[in-house]
């Protein structure tokens, strides 16, 4: 037999080399499988599922600990699972798992702006959480923030984050030059726009308000509440056809926005324009059948607009959704319905 010929050394080498095999193929194996746990935890974190998505983050990290999207994604579903919870020392204990991973990615990498924006962005929740400490958080917040825009100081997003942090506590000076600094970078960052208007709005600037929100609306037309806040602005300076002008495009862009729907509305009826209040209306009832507080004034319009007949319809049309509520019944009776 050849077995038996095999000397001791053979047969530790033999030994050796089939450890070596087995350890490489679990070594190999490792990649597929935290690649399999990292998908499965993605796939749970879409559906907010974040308790099952952190077990199998937390594989993934486990087996391949230098991989640190796996880390990364593993401190964002610590702080999603944090947003959901009620109790506020499970949300700060969270928190504290999110910053402990954030950290640790920076040790991995310190010249990575995501990772210092991540651990901000912690650092930013327990401040609003945990109000024994919130000035210390807010303090390491802001560090983070601006180290994350120092690291990419070309790119505009990092910009704009430590401009939107300086901005919400209060440092509008430097979050204007910021503002100004991310448009000049690239002019199609709209919410710079949009932020420098506040400030502007702030500082009783109606003028450059408008200014501001009239070069975002050319810039992205269909940012959201763009001409919303236009109109707001000709609302306060009593220039109402101009207000529902900008309220009409911002319906366009948001059809199905009954909040704006409802403003254009009573902005007609308040103007004595109740066939446009009529118009509208009809669009706000078709996507909130009940609100008794603005049945009557769609009926108004409708009648006020010489519509008594479509008033009829309309009345009968909702009837069940205002059968008992006086106010509505009292309609039926003072328009004859």
């Amino acid at each position: 037999m050849m077995l038996s010929r095999l000397t001791k050394t053979s047969w530790a080498l033999i030994v050796a080399y089939f450890c070596f095999f087995v350890l490489a193929s679990w070594y190999f194996y490792l990649p597929y499988s935290a690649e399999r746990h990292y998908r499965d935890g993605f796939n749970f974190d879409v559906m907010k599922r974040y308790r099952f998505a952190i077990e199998e983050y937390q594989m993934a990290v486990e087996e391949a600990p230098w991989e640190t999207q796996y880390i990364m994604e593993l401190s964002k579903a610590y702080a999603g699972l944090a947003e959901q919870l009620s109790d506020k020392n499970e949300k700060i204990e969270m928190l504290k798992k999110s910053e402990e991973l954030a950290i640790r990615m920076i040790e991995l990498d310190d010249k990575n702006p995501w990772y210092k924006n991540r651990l901000a962005n912690t650092y930013l929740s327990l401040a609003e959480i945990d109000s024994a400490n919130s000035t210390r958080y807010l303090t390491l917040s802001e560090k983070f923030t601006r180290e994350a825009a120092q690291v990419d100081s070309k790119n505009p997003l990092f910009q704009l984050n430590l401009a939107y942090f300086l901005h919400r506590f209060g440092l509008f000076d430097e979050a204007m030059e910021l503002y100004y600094k991310v448009l000049s970078m690239d002019p199609r960052m709209v919410e710079a726009r949009y932020n420098l208007a506040d400030i502007y709005r702030r500082k009783g600037n109606q003028q450059e308000v408008l200014n501001q929100y009239f070069k975002a609306a050319q810039a992205m037309p269909t940012f959201p509440n763009i001409y919303l806040a236009i109109a707001g602005c000709y609302v306060q300076m009593n220039k109402p056809d101009l207000a529902a002008f900008y309220l009409e495009k911002e319906v366009q862009n948001q059809p199905t926005n009954a909040d704006v729907i409802k403003n254009l509305a009573a902005l007609y009826f308040q103007h004595n324009k109740y066939a446009d209040s009529a118009r509208v209306y009809e669009l706000y009832f078709n996507l909130v059948p009940s609100n008794p507080d603005l049945f009557s004034f769609y009926i108004k319009s409708l009648v006020l607009s010489n519509q008594h007949e479509k008033a009829k319809t309309v009345f009968f049309k909702f009837q069940d959704y205002y059968f008992n509520n006086p106010a509505v019944l009292s309609l039926k009776k003072t328009y004859s319905l």
